[in-house]
């Protein structure tokens, strides 16, 4: 499979799977893990990426970046005009520079549910380059708080890519939140007590309340401490 082929597929899946019309769980993914090619995972601020190393063009990766949530074309052309890492220079010059093209509607392509960011041909035979486009990936994440997967395919080392993401993904705040399973009532509710033995002894005393039910979440409740 070409690494043009599996980005579209894998976009096609994201947007399909992971941003539906039809509420879903907000970490739901397609089963991807199932081929052995492709390496899958969560970096630590929630980011989910995929990385397949594909080498049917020597030296050049594909690079794309799926953002959950109605697009903003506006804040979109602007965000590619300037972000944190890239105060000399526009990241569209850098990319132009670099010869990292795009599909014919541009670098961003839009769905209902999702903004499609494209990096196409990205010369990975040079480290800075590669880099470079990856940590814009990092600072298009930073600079909307929304849902990501990173998706890379390519002549690339996936060892070495998990490990810049994972140094970029320290810049960039928790993302692809994981939601709390239901509020259920709490049957250890009451009162305790410590006592903390020494030359000025101390007896402390904790009082706590039964946890709401989710009935009554929606709802106002009294706070006591």
């Amino acid at each position: 499979m070409s690494r043009r082929i599996f980005i579209s597929q894998i976009v096609i899946i994201l947007t399909a799977l992971l941003f539906p019309a039809t509420i879903m769980p907000a970490q739901t993914l397609p089963a991807l893990a199932k081929d052995k090619s492709i390496t899958t995972g969560t970096l630590t601020n929630g980011i989910n990426y995929y990385v397949v190393a594909n080498s049917t063009v020597k030296g050049i990766a594909d690079f794309a970046l799926v953002r959950k949530g109605a697009p903003d074309t506006a804040a979109t052309r602007n965000e590619l005009s300037s972000l944190p890492h890239f105060n000399r220079t526009a990241p569209i010059e850098f990319l132009s520079r670099k010869g990292i093209g795009c599909r014919t509607d541009g670098y961003a392509t839009y769905r209902r549910d999702a903004t499609i960011f494209r990096f196409d041909d990205v010369p990975a035979f040079d480290q800075a380059a590669s880099d470079t486009t990856l940590l814009m990936l990092f600072d298009l994440i930073a600079s909307e708080p929304a849902e990501y997967a990173v998706i890379l395919a390519g002549d690339v080392d996936t060892d070495y890519i998990k490990e810049r993401m994972n140094v970029f993904s320290l810049m960039v705040p928790a993302r692809n939140p994981v939601k709390s399973p239901a509020v259920g009532g709490q049957d250890n509710a009451g009162t305790g007590f410590s006592f903390v033995p020494s030359e000025n002894p101390s007896v402390s005393v904790c009082f706590r309340a039964q946890r709401a039910t989710p009935e009554q979440m929606p709802t106002i409740l009294p706070f006591t401490s």
